[in-house]
């Protein structure tokens, strides 16, 4: 049995702003197996890429993690000082940034950023760090690796960007990879590409990715077990396949029905959730999905359903998965 590498527990993450507390994760705890693909999604301020930022202790001011624990290999991350971290971050855990261009720097080449990585964790000479360097351009399949060591971000393509930025992520042999929206203003072929990079190093190196994105298609393909957030909490948790085959939320439901399902055929209508997403500096008690969804309830509106299980490892928080409200609703009972 694989052995938990990650495990968060009852995350709370805010940013004080001027107009009020946001509170961008509420209440989220999870797990990850070592070597395990997980994928996080949900629409755009869902609280996905705050989740990440928060493991990686990368949340600049007016972010902080309020309470909760995030317990990797044993120690809290929580409790660590920022020159703790520094010490953890590319070394046991790394992220891939959603944009290659503004997090590449641009007044160095790429071959240094990498080896500067390598010398900073690992203490080796600048000729044993460059040799890492090109043997992990050829690892991420840029092209003529040798010839490109010494260009700068400008003078790489996007996709090739995102190699670089895969390359300097796992420049320390790191245990945990974060990837934010790694395949984001990439064409489908580019993409494509990526994602089967990011398998390739799974399997090669049983490196744990934590895979936060709006495509499901890629978690489909990729990811062993998905998670489905919105309005800073965990709306649902399954394996791939139980979430795009069985989903329990019916915020997964309206997820999946607006995207195209080959498999339904090229004449089925699209249907978009209707609405906005909440606003997180005033969320009331409520499911933060009741005002958007089709099945709301009095009891929607009073409280957050707690997380019910609906499979071997599949939970929904949602009071339509609550035995006894299911009970009382065939019954005929009121919302």
């Amino acid at each position: 049995m694989s052995e938990m590498i990650l495990q968060v527990n009852n995350l709370e993450t805010s940013f004080y702003t001027h107009v009020g507390e946001v509170r961008a994760v509420r209440d989220v705890s999870f797990s990850v197996k070592k070597g395990e693909i997980l994928g996080i999604v949900g629409e755009s301020g869902s609280g996905k890429s705050t989740v990440l930022l928060s493991i990686m202790g990368l949340l600049q001011h007016p972010g902080k993690v309020k309470s909760g624990e995030i317990i990797f290999e044993g120690e809290n991350l929580t409790k660590k000082s920022n020159r703790e971290m520094q010490h953890i971050r590319g070394r046991k855990i790394s992220m891939i940034f959603q944009d290659p261009m503004s997090s590449l720097n641009p007044v160095f080449t790429v071959g240094n950023q990498i080896a500067e990585t390598i010398m900073t964790h690992e203490h080796v000479s600048r000729k044993d760090a460059n040799k890492r360097v090109l043997e992990l351009l050829e690892l991420v399949r840029i092209p003529s690796a040798k010839s490109r060591i010494n260009c700068y971000p400008h003078e790489f393509s996007g996709g090739m960007r995102q190699r670089a930025m895969i390359a300097l992520a796992l420049a320390c042999s790191p245990e945990m990879l974060l990837a934010d929206e790694p395949t984001t203003a990439l064409d489908v072929t580019i993409q494509a590409q990526m994602m089967d990079l990011l398998r390739d190093i799974r399997k090669e190196t049983d490196t744990t990715i934590i895979l936060v994105t709006h495509d499901l298609g890629v978690v489909s393909e990729m990811c062993d077990f998905v998670q489905v957030m919105y309005g800073g909490r965990l709306m649902e948790e399954a394996p791939s396949r139980e979430i795009f085959d069985t989903p329990g939320h019916p915020y997964t439901k309206g997820l999946l029905r607006s995207i195209p399902n080959v498999k339904k055929g090229s004449r089925e209508r699209l249907k978009p959730i209707e609405g906005s997403p909440p606003d997180l500096i005033t969320p009331f008690d409520g499911c933060p999905f009741a005002f958007r969804c089709s099945h709301t309830m009095n009891l929607c509106m009073e409280a957050c359903s707690s997380e019910w299980k609906i499979g071997d490892k599949h939970r929904c928080a949602c009071h339509l998965c609550n035995p006894e409200v299911r009970a009382l609703l065939e019954e005929g009972g009121e919302n």
